[in-house]
């Protein structure tokens, strides 16, 4: 019996280093054969269930949970509690329920055994509560979870007031009570006492950058992210957000630099970049980011997208050409708008010849929309009347002509009454004898109104 005893010992040693070394699997199978050895031993059952969840088979932990809860002893329950409520976080359950496994979980602690990482437990899920779902909470509830929370820190400090997941739970706690300055004395204590725990520079981070130390809280941001080994661009994140919050352009492009180094031609990075100048105004810096983007990442339509855009809009309109020919070029010409802007740009410059054949370009992507209505009156007055009667002619032998661009016509009327004879017999010819294209879309689309002569808007 001895032997047998010392042999499910020595097992069951085995089994918690295999788990502790990330070996689930391994270890799951000889905690399943210390179960069915003795099938009501607790850490057995509970070793098959941790395993379950670290394995993300959340389904089969919360089975291996529940059979705990109900036939395990009062010595672990706390523990069982606590992860059989994490489990069912993970499957999407209540959140009610999850609360009250978390208040069961406190309960549960015995005065023989108090486990702290379950008092941290549970304190960290009721903190992310009153952080998440702040808005969504009554006064009464707001008050009970701080309570609760209360609760568990006084019952680490009781333990271990040093234990290093007790203070960051600690400084999170006056984090939430707006205590900032005591959330950052616990912070540096925690520091102080493990130098390598990259949480403690996180935290503290945060906590100046709510109090508007910017500078300092960018450095312990970036000192955390180099000693992050598992999430590497987590706290880069948060550099670059308060890099935003204090408008520092230098801050911004220093942490660009930053991210790029790790993710080398990262879309995502010069989007984010772009978008932060346009966020504090900075266009030129904008357009320039947008123009490395855009050699990093030459086919990559949004990066030509920023770029077309934001040159457009600041009447940049060689870079502006390019960009959008690039966009023709990356959607095989089946994009009208972007043929449309380049139609415009050329209108603006009196290139009519070449905004004309754009225009025309238009029209065959999408037949129906009535951009090359909008400009006539320009291209009226700079094209021979037969050169204009020669389009119109074209125009509406084969498409239909809509609303929108009969307000069009309405205008060139005005603008050149010796046309209006001749448009309106086209327009009664078109009426009734319009040839519509095989294979092309019935509806009209209404004119958009706009600055870009046609340009659809596009967002990011």
């Amino acid at each position: 019996m001895d032997q047998l005893l010392q042999q499910a010992q020595q097992s069951g040693s085995q089994a918690h280093k295999l788990y502790h070394q990330g070996k689930y699997e391994e270890s799951l199978s000889l905690y399943k054969e210390m179960l069915q050895a003795d099938p009501k031993n607790d850490l057995s059952m509970l070793g098959v269930a941790d395993c379950l969840l670290s394995l993300k088979r959340y389904d089969e932990a919360k089975k291996a949970y529940e059979v705990f809860i109900e036939q395990g002893s009062n010595q672990y329950k706390a523990h069982g509690f606590c992860n059989y409520a994490l489990c069912l976080s993970k499957v999407g359950q209540n959140s009610d329920t999850i609360d009250s496994l978390m208040e069961l979980a406190l309960k549960a602690q015995s005065e023989e055994f108090q486990c702290i990482l379950v008092l941290c437990a549970v304190a960290d899920h009721f903190l992310n509560k009153l952080q998440l779902e702040n808005e969504q909470l009554t006064e009464e509830e707001t008050q009970n979870y701080l309570e609760i929370v209360r609760k568990c820190i006084d019952k680490i400090d009781e333990i271990d007031p040093l234990y290093s997941d007790g203070l960051i739970v600690k400084g999170n706690y006056y984090s939430q009570i707006g205590a900032e300055q005591s959330a950052i004395q616990t912070y540096e204590e925690l520091i102080q006492l493990q130098p390598n725990d990259y949480r403690g520079y996180f935290n503290l981070a945060h906590s100046l950058s709510q109090q508007g130390q910017y500078q300092q809280a960018i450095n312990l941001f970036l000192k955390s992210d180099i000693m992050n080994q598992e999430n590497k661009n987590f706290a880069l994140k948060y550099a670059f957000k308060t890099a935003i919050k204090a408008k520092s352009m230098e801050l911004v492009l220093f942490i660009m630099e930053k991210k790029l180094q790790q993710q080398p031609k990262s879309s995502q990075v010069y989007q984010e970049t772009v978008t932060a100048c346009m966020l504090m105004q900075k266009m030129s810096a904008a357009i320039m980011i947008s123009q490395n983007w855009t050699s990093e990442c030459p086919d990559e339509i949004i990066a030509w997208q920023f770029l077309a855009e934001l040159t457009y809009t600041s009447s940049i309109y060689d870079l502006a050409e390019t960009a959008y020919l690039n966009l023709n070029r990356l959607t095989e010409y089946k994009d009208h708008s972007f043929i449309n802007v380049l139609a415009a740009i050329h209108l603006s410059r009196k290139n009519y010849e070449k905004a004309f054949e754009y225009c025309l370009q238009s029209l065959e992507v999408k037949y129906d929309y009535p951009f090359a209505f909008r400009n006539l009156s320009e291209f009226r007055q700079h094209y021979s009347k037969e050169k204009f009667y020669q389009f119109y002619d074209d125009y509406t032998s084969k498409y239909p002509i809509n609303p929108a661009a009969q307000e069009y016509m309405n205008r060139i009327k005005q603008s050149f009454p010796e046309d209006v004879e001749y448009l309106n017999k086209k327009f009664t010819e078109n009426e009734s004898t319009v040839k519509k294209p095989e294979n092309k879309p019935q509806e009209t689309q209404q004119i958009q109104q706009g600055c870009c002569g046609g340009h659809d808007h596009h967002h990011h």
